[in-house]
């Protein structure tokens, strides 16, 4: 009888957590925003993102298999097409920026010194900032509008980390991530745990992919060091919209640290950060929803 017991109490935990992670998962769409309509914030977002994955490669070269996913991750925001679009601007720029990433990959994978290492990162960092002022208009540096859109995206990029490192899964989300970059080859499994026993008072208690949770933190500190530049380019009036904006910020990071449930961390994200970002420059964003 014990065995019977338990393999039931197994499955209802399993069933459980898939219902759990797909309402949760569910919830979070729905208040979800869609702040990738403009193409020029789009490439700004792309380069903070990539250096983002390059800063970590850099504090991971102890471990090569996770600092090669980092910069996987950067090169897959700087794909062929984004690249042909740098190419139409400065072809050296394109070809060179390929190149490095390239080089940069051979070497972790062949265990070079990390000296050399941390010089090439340095190296792809500096192209990066070619690339962007090869396809940016400078115009666009200075466009609140471009530049508020440009700190949500970190903001979103660390909320779908910080789902990953708890084994929750957006919808779509599957198969979408590599393991040592934050997805999961056993999301099933981590899913059915985080529900039935992951939440103690609020608080998740344990972290199921930790390079996903070190990128979550890690995009936590990328939008809140723009948070000055955004704010000074905000427009009259949107003070109260950008002090909330601010505590966000500071909720935020208090609340990955802490490791708040996915859920709360959205709200922070969406129902604050967003919400008043939005409200402080008038954005108009694609409707989600629309066929």
């Amino acid at each position: 009888m014990e065995p019977k017991i338990a393999a039931l109490a197994l499955a209802g935990m399993v069933l459980a957590g898939l219902a759990y992670a797909s309402t949760s998962a569910g919830l979070q769409q729905a208040f979800a925003h869609n702040f990738t309509g403009d193409e020029s914030a789009n490439f700004i977002a792309n380069v903070e993102k990539a250096k983002v994955h390059l800063q970590l490669a850099d504090k991971n070269l102890r471990k090569s298999d996770v600092a090669l996913a980092h910069v996987e991750h950067a090169r897959m925001h700087f794909d062929d097409h984004i690249l042909g679009e740098v190419a139409e601007k400065n072809k050296r720029v394109a070809t060179d920026l390929g190149a490095a990433f390239d080089k940069l990959e051979g070497m972790i994978g062949d265990k070079a010194p990390r000296a050399d290492i941390k010089k090439q990162i340095k190296a792809v960092n500096s192209l990066l900032g070619e690339a962007q002022s090869a396809r940016i208009d400078k115009k666009f540096l200075k466009d609140g509008d471009v530049q508020a859109i440009v700190m949500a995206q970190m903001v979103t990029e660390a909320l779908d980390a910080y789902n990953r490192a708890f084994g929750m899964m957006m919808p779509g989300e599957a198969g979408s991530h590599g393991n040592s970059h934050g997805g999961s080859s056993n999301s099933m499994n981590a899913t059915a745990s985080h529900s039935s026993s992951g939440v103690m008072d609020g608080h998740m208690d344990q972290v199921y992919d930790k390079d996903a949770y070190e990128v979550s933190k890690a995009f936590v500190t990328k939008a809140s060091g723009m948070f000055s530049k955004v704010k000074n380019l905000a427009p009259a009036g949107s003070e109260e919209e950008m002090a909330q904006v601010k505590a966000g910020l500071g909720k935020l990071r208090t609340a990955v640290n802490h490791k708040e449930s996915p859920d709360d961390v959205a709200i922070i994200v969406h129902g604050q950060i967003h919400e008043n970002l939005i409200k402080a420059f008038d954005l108009k964003l694609p409707d989600d929803t629309a066929t």
